[in-house]
């Protein structure tokens, strides 16, 4: 009886062993697969920071232009007025 339930144990173990030899095997290639992708996503870390800081000059620009559109904006409602005044002289 005892050398069955060794029998059995032994027939237990031997898919499990074989298992544990076939990770074994894979292990160091998802290592260097992990390393890889940890240097892409810094890589990527790297290049949103970048992009973050370009888009943070562009809004920057944005608000210049748009501050020197309200500008003159302000100059062409202040020259419509006395045009308004000639226009009805103007001929057609």
């Amino acid at each position: 009886q005892r050398v069955q339930r060794f029998d059995r144990h032994i027939q237990r173990m031997t898919p499990i062993t074989a298992n544990i030899e076939a990770m074994t095997g894979v292990m160091p290639n998802l290592r260097g697969n992990m390393q890889n992708m940890q240097a892409t996503i810094t890589d990527v870390d790297i290049n949103m920071q970048q992009m973050t800081n370009a888009m943070g000059g562009i809004a920057q620009q944005m608000h210049q232009m748009t501050g020197g559109m309200s500008v003159m904006r302000a100059n062409v409602h202040q020259i419509s007025g006395p045009m308004g005044a000639i226009n009805p002289m103007l001929p057609n």
